[in-house]
């Protein structure tokens, strides 16, 4: 049951130019509501006052009686007040974290700023476990026009990162623009998973209810930059359009990065694999049914923990559930490599076609540092045909030839190094 008891007076003294008066009380099990303020005699919402506070000792309970799913327990309080010159402030505490705003009503535009803390707890409580103790601080202005939003000086603080946003929010069928920007001294900062390096992106959003799209995309972080395009149309068939170039891609702090917030994580003791070395359950390849994508990457200079690689080339093609990629690439000492992929999800069963050519490569399959001229080169065929709906399918009945032979070279062993002869 709803439960509610309240006083209006909806006639405050003209003469004495005194507001009208307005008290409620309501529950609703453990939810109580407090509404207490006033609304001017003569309309001058300036100079009105509101308090509202809306409280739960066990909003668990509520959240149930709603039948929704939300992740919050414990003691819940939101208060909102609306005090003289238009301005609204915000407040709420649930799980330990804190969240502040206020919002200043001006003639044609609406201020706001505010603090939400700590951010890695609410992160947990959504399973996101690797977001920064900072809190997030955020302002900026919106001017309502009849056909736009305008969004001016938007930003999000988050310890020394900083990102902001300006443009205008469709309000008709047009689509959205926005220019975005992103600046910080370290990844770190954004996750546990990430490398300290100072980054900075900039970009323009294009987005309305079918579409989305980045352009002028350009991003540096540490010595590696990006830059390129992104087209993604929502509506059925999904479309994906991408075109990324880059001079510089070092991969080895990400990959350092990722081993070191691995250390110590749990393995679940789950067995997926129906007893056998590659996972016997179904891949979903039902979803690219839907998808039609065209990608395309180039790359200079390639850096891994695997080795350096030069003109790294990316083409992808996906339409009606089959999709074909080509990778091609150079190595150290003019070592090369050119690889294909068909995948056919409408045959029944999947159908797998894979080529991979490789000449005097050098793969540094150990990932220790040393001189690259070491590593005994390579020379590798690929010829497999495949069919099946799992890895461990496609590996049962995998047909073709695979031959590899290597050069002479040096690999690092437990006591020193260790020669490697011809073989």
């Amino acid at each position: 049951p709803v439960h509610l008891t309240g006083q209006h007076h909806p006639r405050g003294d003209e003469e004495k130019n005194l507001p009208a008066e307005l008290t409620l009380r309501g529950r609703w099990g453990g939810l109580k509501l407090e509404l207490d303020g006033n609304k001017h005699a003569l309309g001058d919402l300036g100079r009105a006052r509101l308090r509202a506070h809306l409280t739960s000792a066990k909003i668990e309970s509520t959240i149930a009686a709603l039948g929704v799913n939300l992740p919050f327990s414990g003691p819940l309080l939101l208060a909102a007040t609306m005090e003289p010159g238009s301005r609204i402030k915000l407040h709420g505490k649930v799980n330990g974290i804190e969240a502040n705003a206020a919002v200043t009503a001006g003639k044609r535009v609406l201020a706001f700023d505010g603090k939400l803390a700590p951010l890695d707890r609410l992160g947990k409580l959504f399973e996101l476990r690797s977001l920064p103790p900072q809190p997030l601080v955020f302002s900026g202005e919106a001017v309502p026009r009849a056909k736009v939003i305008k969004l001016r000086d938007i930003a999000l603080l988050l310890g020394d990162n900083r990102f902001s946003i300006d443009g205008e929010l469709s309000r008709t069928q047009k689509p959205s623009k926005l220019k975005f920007a992103a600046s910080g001294k370290s990844l770190a900062q954004l996750s546990n998973k990430l490398p300290e390096l100072v980054y900075e992106s900039t970009g323009e959003v294009s987005l309305d209810t079918g579409n989305f799209s980045i352009d002028k995309l350009r991003a540096n972080f540490g010595d590696s930059d990006l830059t390129g395009s992104l087209e993604v149309q929502r509506r059925k068939p999904v479309m994906l359009r991408a075109g990324l170039q880059s001079t510089l891609l070092d991969l080895t702090p990400f990959q350092a990065a990722k081993a070191g917030a691995s250390d110590g994580a749990k393995v679940s003791s789950g067995d997926n694999s129906g007893g056998y070395i590659l996972s016997d359950e179904p891949l979903p390849l039902d979803a690219l049914d839907g998808i039609e994508a065209n990608v395309e990457v180039r790359i200079k200079k390639l850096l891994s923990q695997q080795g350096p690689w030069n003109k790294v080339e990316l083409d992808a093609d996906l339409q009606g559930g089959d999709l074909g990629a080509q990778l091609s690439f150079q190595g150290a000492r003019g070592g090369r490599s050119a690889n294909s992929i068909h995948l056919d999800t409408s045959a029944s069963p999947p159908a797998l076609e894979l080529e991979m050519h490789a000449r005097e490569l050098r793969f540094n399959l150990a990932g220790g540092k040393g001189d690259v001229t070491d590593i005994p080169p390579t020379d590798m065929t690929v010829r497999l045909v495949s069919r099946g709906d799992s890895l461990h399918k496609l590996a049962a009945t995998a047909n073709g030839e695979i031959i590899i032979s290597q050069g002479a070279g040096r690999l690092p062993g437990g006591g020193g190094r260790q020669q490697v002869g011809h073989r």
